[in-house]
């Protein structure tokens, strides 16, 4: 099930998502009849996120089952991923509303439960949400939050990520100093990032 799994993620950051698709269902297949539920709810949600790169329907189905297996198992820190992977797929098909929800039920609970890299991640969804609703105020504070802990933590892919949201709302505020630096930080990691693939 591992190698199915890790199989379908590597196939997914290659841009393969149908592969990744038919070795997630196999892994999900075998995780039902072991009884993994860990591994279950990581198959789903990893399913969630390959339906949505397809725009496929049962994003949301898959990211739901995944929430309420973790929830009915006191995993909170799957339920948190899940609550963020359901809003991305909201998202993803412009139901914003109804990924803010999921977004600020996952926020609240990655605070509750003091998960702090779930926080950034929800932080992060949220904020580019609301950049994109026009709300660059709320927007902002939630992006920089959320690069704080990634740059912290020397997460560089997430950290490029949240300077490229940070740049693009900077450059709609106008502050174009700020924007370019921004863009320049996002740049910089993209090339060592680019970097450590090659070698």
């Amino acid at each position: 099930t591992e190698v199915l799994y890790q199989r379908a993620t590597l196939a997914n950051r290659l841009g393969q998502s149908s592969q990744a698709q038919a070795q997630l269902q196999q892994a999900l297949e075998m995780c039902r009849s072991t009884g993994s539920l860990h591994q279950q709810i990581l198959v789903l949600l990893q399913l969630s996120n390959t339906e949505h790169r397809l725009n496929g329907a049962k994003a949301q189905d898959y990211a739901t089952e995944a929430i309420d297996l973790a929830r009915a198992n006191g995993m909170e820190s799957l339920t948190t991923r899940g609550l963020i992977d359901l809003g991305n797929a909201y998202f993803v098909k412009g139901e914003d509303g109804e990924a803010a929800k999921y977004f600020a039920q996952a926020l609240e609970y990655a605070r509750r439960y003091k998960s702090q890299r779930n926080q950034a991640r929800a932080l992060l969804s949220l904020g580019s949400l609301e950049l994109q609703r026009g709300d660059t105020g709320e927007g902002l504070r939630n992006v920089q939050q959320a690069l704080q802990w990634y740059r912290r933590g020397g997460y560089q892919k997430e950290t490029a990520q949240a300077l490229i949201l940070l740049g693009r709302a900077q450059r709609e505020r106008g502050d174009l100093q700020a924007a370019l630096r921004s863009f320049q930080q996002q740049l910089e990691i993209g090339r060592k990032l680019g970097d450590q693939i090659g070698r």
